[in-house]
């Protein structure tokens, strides 16, 4: 990712909003006055993890109007079929938007446009004022605006982490030779949800080759009798009206009538806002983090009402477990980690670890389902790697005596993701009726506002930023 002194986010609200709903719709957030907080809380969650850890200079946040749009008017059955906006989140979008007020954001709404004009008009201007931006959208459509200074932020998602594509990215992906003919391929391809209609059947692949080939869908319909393939042929000549009127569907435009304005998307979080809104919204753990985060002073975000009371929640009846982390502990000092790959250093290991009264374990597989290495720690500050031989003979060895540690009822086991290494037991037959604690779940009862991954706890718990490496070593297993 490139850092620049001028760093802005440019967020797509109804694309994020209907994520983060739907996110949450099989376990729906509820205040104690039956108002569903799903898409507010989840729209919150991702707006402030953009805060806490890029750490963007400017920001803004645009909505799509209501009533038809520019595109109705060259095409009228455009979006004729979305469903009904869920109820839930229409009564969302106020409280959103009071959040965004109360985080001092700029936010853009025009009738007759779409958010991602509006997008694409401010990402393109804040270019030509040295900015370095990112679109955070779940839209593949915004592919096409990528350029050197401006970039595609799509959220995590399904356990996967977020997901930063510029033009190299978006050129392979879609096997093009610039962000733009990603139009091309939309126009060609269609898309069912906005019921642009593009050519009859043909998906993306056959888009992708189309565009590869010919360029354009200009140059597609002009030279539709060199493809080779008949019926390929015969689906483009029936629909080259289709298909040109589809490109313009999906062609962002840039030329919105609205002003840029550096200063107008600078942000400043008003503490005694977000109280009032927090609490009527019941975000007690959001705010509490925010609260923490505000106090540091490396942090660089500027505050309002700094001193404004901070007994959020004080009068309700929620209950107030937390956490209890003697951080001290939890220096870069005196760390005494070891890596062994010998059979009588494995087995020295496992007479310490088979004594202990509990252990923290970390296991990594490759892709035939064997542990490559595994981690053990008893005590702070100190870990061992074992990494296992893959000779299928010595391999079993090891194993035998690794499994007498998870089977032994006496000795409390410690991991992340529990649910992953059940799995890997019932693959392998062994016994799960051992005691153990997963650090996943137990965060997941306590902060159910907040995101359970490695990164936040390691952030939130022990004040250490997980650095790249961390970050692929420690995702243990993969759904």
């Amino acid at each position: 990712m490139k850092h620049g002194d001028k760093k802005l986010f440019l967020f797509d609200a109804m694309s994020i909003i209907f994520r983060a709903y739907y996110a949450l719709n099989k376990n729906p957030r509820i205040t104690s006055k039956g108002l569903n907080t799903s898409a507010i809380l989840g729209f919150t969650n991702t707006l402030y993890e953009v805060i806490h850890n890029e750490k963007p200079t400017h920001i803004a946040v645009a909505f799509d109007s209501h009533g038809p749009t520019i595109r109705h008017a060259e095409y009228a059955q455009y979006k004729a079929h979305r469903d009904n906006t869920p109820e839930d989140i229409v009564t969302s979008i106020p409280y959103i938007k009071e959040v965004l007020k109360s985080f001092g954001i700029h936010t853009i709404e025009l009738p007759g446009y779409e958010a991602d004009d509006i997008i694409g008009t401010m990402a393109k201007k804040a270019e030509r004022e040295g900015f370095i931006t990112y679109m955070m959208t779940t839209d593949k459509d915004y592919g096409q605006l990528v350029s050197e200074n401006i970039f595609l932020y799509k959220p995590a998602h399904l356990g996967s982490g977020i997901s930063i594509l510029g033009e190299k990215e978006i050129c392979e992906k879609y096997n093009i030779k610039e962000p733009s003919q990603l139009i091309d391929i939309l126009g060609i391809w269609g898309d069912a949800v906005d019921n642009i209609p593009g050519i009859k059947g043909i998906g993306e692949v056959g888009a992708k080759k189309l565009i590869n080939e010919f360029g354009s869908i200009e140059n597609l319909i002009t030279n539709a009798d060199n493809i080779k393939n008949e019926k390929l042929k015969e689906k483009v000549k029936a629909d080259a009206e289709s298909a040109l009127i589809s490109k313009m569907l999906a062609t962002i435009i840039l030329d919105v009538p609205i002003d840029f304005n550096e200063e107008d998307l600078r942000y400043q979080l008003n503490l005694n806002h977000i109280n009032n809104i927090f609490s009527e919204l019941e975000f007690k753990s959001l705010y509490n983090r925010i609260l923490k985060d505000l106090q540091n002073p490396q942090y660089p975000t500027t505050i309002n009402n700094a001193n404004t009371t901070l007994n959020l929640f004080a009068q309700d009846n929620m209950p107030t477990t937390e956490l209890s982390v003697d951080k001290a502990h939890y220096s870069s000092e005196n760390q005494d980690y070891k890596i062994i790959n010998d059979w009588q250093s494995f087995l020295s290991c496992i007479n310490v670890i088979k004594n202990a009264k509990q252990f923290a374990f970390h296991i990594e597989i490759n892709e035939l389902q064997n542990i490559e290495t595994i981690a053990f720690a008893t005590k702070i500050h100190q870990a061992i790697q074992i990494k296992l031989p893959q000779q299928k003979e010595e391999y079993q060895q090891w194993i035998n005596s690794i499994i007498p540690l998870f089977t032994d009822i006496n000795i409390e086991k410690i991991c992340y993701n529990l649910k992953s290494f059940f799995k890997l037991c019932c693959q392998w037959n062994i016994p799960t009726t051992s005691k153990y604690f997963d650090v996943l779940l137990a965060h997941y009862v306590l902060e159910p506002e907040l995101r359970h991954n490695l990164e936040t706890l390691a952030d939130t718990y022990l004040d250490y930023r997980m650095i790249e490496e961390d970050k692929n070593n420690l995702l243990l297993f993969n759904d």
